[in-house]
């Protein structure tokens, strides 16, 4: 029997536990780098991304496969800030 889900929904940790592995893309720039999630922020909300672009400051997206024609990011995009989102 599996007991009752104890985190908030809409969360990183909900995401990741439902779906597994995720990217986050920047559709401006064409990078892509694999979703990676500190514990301390696995109760932050998923939606809006809580990651921006180091090269254009414009917020992710994540998606569960990258799309044609992007390419990898040498490093991760910035990590959330610790501050509630605007």
């Amino acid at each position: 029997m599996v007991s009752p889900w104890r985190h908030p929904p809409g969360t990183s940790r909900a995401l990741i536990a439902s779906f597994g592995d995720h990217y986050v893309i920047c559709r401006s720039c064409q990078r892509y780098t694999p979703m990676r999630v500190e514990s301390r922020d696995l109760d932050r909300p998923f939606k809006p991304c809580p990651f921006r672009c180091t090269l254009c400051r414009r917020r992710g997206e994540i998606v569960w496969a990258i799309p044609e024609g992007f390419t990898p990011i040498d490093g991760p995009l910035e990590p959330p800030a610790h501050r509630p989102f605007l």
